[in-house]
This record gives C-alpha cells, structure tokens and sequence, in this order.
C-alpha cells in the first residue's frame, strides 16, 4: 500500500525522529526557543 512507501521516505523517518525527541524532553527545550537541532 502507500503507506508502506510512504515509510521508506527520508521525511517519515525524521517525523519518527522528532516524536521520539519531544518524548524524551524535546518539548521543554522546543518552548524555549524554535531552532532546530539536528543532532
């Protein structure tokens, strides 16, 4: 289905990423400001 294509996207992959993080505290650190942090 797409939504198997849709998993193999580099785009997916960094939502996944980015849930993870405002799991583990990224929330906190995103309310102080908005710079994005790739690593």
């Amino acid at each position: 289905q797409a939504i198997e294509s849709v998993k193999q996207t580099p785009a997916y992959r960094n939502r996944l990423k980015a849930l993870e993080f405002e799991r583990t505290g990224g929330i906190s650190s995103k309310k102080k400001g908005n710079k994005p942090m790739d690593k």
